[in-house]
C-alpha cells in the first residue's frame, strides 16, 4: 500500500535520541465522518533477516537500554541510521496500522498493512506542545507554513487521544506522574508497565494512548488468526508493598484504602494518583507506588497486565528499534503478508482478507502452513527466556544508575541537617525522601 500523499509526521526527543525514531503519525477524515488514524512503525523485517549477524547482536542485546543521557542501543547507530531510522522526505517501508475510530475514539475497524510512507515532518515534544498550547514556551522555532499544516491534525489528534485516555481510565488503567524529564524514544508504556507521564503532559499522552490502542489491536489480530505471538504480562503488585504508601498517606491525612483486603486492583491505583497528585508531596508518592509495580515478563501465553488494566491482548510491536520483541512480532505479521492462507483450500472461492479485521470471525482454519506455525513456536520457546533475562539485567541497570545519581547528589550535602519524610524502615535503616 503506497501512503507517500498521507501528511504524516514522527514525535520525539530528536535532541538526545536522534536516530531512533521508528513509528510515525497520521490522521485523516474519511467520507462516513469518521476518523482513520495511522501508526506507521519501520519495517526492519525487510532489512533484517532471521539469524542474520545483525539479528543475532539483537538477540543477545533484547532492548535498548537508557541511563539518563546514555544510550546502549539495540542496533548500531550505523545500522539504525541506515534501515531504520524514520527520516523527513524519504520513502520509507512500513509496517501500518490503520484504524478507523468513531467521533467518540470508538475502534470501528482496523487493518495492517505493509506499506510505503514518507514522513512530511518532525516534531519535538516540545515542539509539539506548542502546536497544542499557544501559551506554551518552546526554544525552538516552526516553520510557520508547517504550523499551518500541521495545527489541525495534530488538535484532532489530541481530542482522538483524549477519548482513547478515558476509555483506558474506564477499564481502570491509571497513569504516573514525575516531575522529571525522563528519556522519551519508546513512547509506551514500556518495560514498567504503567503509563509514567513528564512533561509536556499532554503530548506524552496523546502518543502513549494511540501507541497503547495499536499494540493492543495488533495483537488482538494476531490471536484472532491462531498464530503466536509475545505477549506481555503484569501481576497485581503484593498488598503487602503497598503498606509503606498506606501508612505514609495516613500520616500526611490522605485517605486511602484498596477496595479488596487481600488483592491490589488496577482501579485502587487510578484513585491513588488522582488523589496524589492533590498532595503536595506528590512526588514521593508516586515514586513510592512506582516502586510497588511487579516487573513486566514476556510470555508465550496471553494473560492480564495490571498497568493496562487488561485481561489479555497486551504485547508490542511499535518499537523495533528499541526491543527485539518487536522484531520477532513484526516477522510474525510477515509472515501472514507473505504466506497466509486466506481460504480454507485451493478450492474454495470465498476468500477473507487476513490483514482486516473483519477476517477475525470468518476463519476455521489454519492461516500459515504447518512447517511456518512450528517454526515460529520453536522460535518463541527459545528467545522469551533470554528476553526476560535481558529485561531483568536492564532493570536492575537502571535501578543501579538512579541509586548512583542519588549518592553523588546527597554528596554535596555530607554532614549537613536536612529535612526529609520517611518512606519506609527497614532493620538495616531506613529511607528517606528528601
Amino acid at each position: 500500500m503506497v501512503l507517500q500523499d498521507l501528511l504524516t509526521l514522527t514525535i520525539g526527543d530528536s535532541q538526545n535520541y536522534p536516530i531512533q525514531l521508528d513509528h510515525a503519525f497520521s490522521l485523516e477524515q474519511t467520507k462516513e465522518n469518521h476518523w482513520r488514524l495511522g501508526l506507521h512503525i519501520t519495517d526492519l523485517v525487510y532489512y533484517i533477516d532471521s539469524n542474520s549477524p545483525l539479528d543475532r547482536l539483537a538477540s543477545q542485546r533484547g532492548a535498548s537500554i537508557y541511563l539518563g543521557d546514555a544510550v546502549l542501543p539495540l542496533f548500531p547507530d550505523t545500522a539504525i541510521d541506515r534501515i531504520g531510522s524514520l527520516k523527513v522526505g524519504a520513502d520509507q517501508l512500513a509496517i501500518s496500522v490503520l484504524m478507523t475510530l468513531s467521533a467518540e475514539g470508538e475502534v470501528l475497524e482496523f487493518e495492517l498493512q505493509p506499506t510505503v510512507i514518507r514522513v512530511d515532518h518532525h516534531l519535538s515534544y516540545d515542539q509539539a506542545q506548542a502546536l497544542l498550547d499557544p501559551t506554551a514556551q518552546d526554544s525552538t522555532e516552526i516553520d510557520p507554513k508547517a504550523l499551518k499544516a500541521l495545527q489541525p491534525t495534530l488538535v484532532q489528534l489530541q481530542q482522538l487521544a483524549q477519548k482513547l485516555q478515558a476509555q483506558r481510565w474506564q477499564r481502570g488503567s491509571f497513569d504516573i506522574h514525575t516531575s522529571e524529564r525522563l528519556p522519551q524514544v519508546i513512547g509506551d508504556e514500556g518495560d514498567l508497565g504503567a503509563v509514567v507521564l513528564s512533561a509536556p503532559l499532554q503530548v506524552h499522552q496523546m502518543v502513549m494512548d494511540v501507541l497503547a490502542l495499536a499494540n493492543q489491536l495488533a495483537m488482538s489480530h494476531v490471536q484472532a488468526l491462531g498464530l503466536p505471538v509475545i505477549y506481555q504480562i503484569q501481576p497485581p503488585p503484593d498488598v503487602q508493598d503497598l503498606q509503606d504508601i498506606l501508612k505514609l498517606a495516613s500520616n500526611i491525612e490522605l485517605s486511602l484504602s484498596l477496595q479488596e483486603d487481600d488483592t491490589a486492583q488496577p482501579q485502587d491505583f487510578q484513585t491513588f494518583s488522582q488523589i496524589f497528585q492533590t498532595s503536595d508531596l506528590s512526588a514521593v508518592l508516586f515514586e513510592l507506588l512506582r516502586a510497588t509495580l511487579k516487573p513486566v515478563q514476556y510470555s508465550a501465553v496471553p494473560g492480564p497486565h495490571f498497568g493496562l488494566a487488561q485481561v489479555q491482548h497486551c504485547g508490542h510491536f511499535t518499537s523495533p528499534l528499541n526491543r527485539y520483541s518487536d522484531l520477532i512480532n513484526q516477522r510474525i505479521l510477515h509472515a501472514v503478508f507473505t504466506e497466509g492462507r486466506d481460504r480454507r483450500t485451493s478450492r474454495a472461492k470465498e476468500r477473507v482478507n487476513l490483514r482486516h479485521s473483519s477476517c477475525h470471525d470468518a476463519i476455521s482454519w489454519n492461516v500459515l502452513p504447518p512447517e511456518v506455525q512450528r517454526d515460529l513456536e520453536t522460535m518463541l520457546a527459545e528467545t522469551i527466556p533470554h528476553l526476560n533475562e535481558q529485561v531483568d539485567l536492564a532493570r536492575q541497570a537502571a535501578q543501579d544508575f538512579v541509586g548512583l545519581q542519588k549518592t553523588k547528589q546527597m554528596q554535596a550535602h555530607t554532614g549537613k541537617i536536612l529535612q526529609g519524610i520517611i518512606t519506609g524502615i527497614q532493620s538495616y535503616g531506613f529511607f528517606c525522601a528528601h
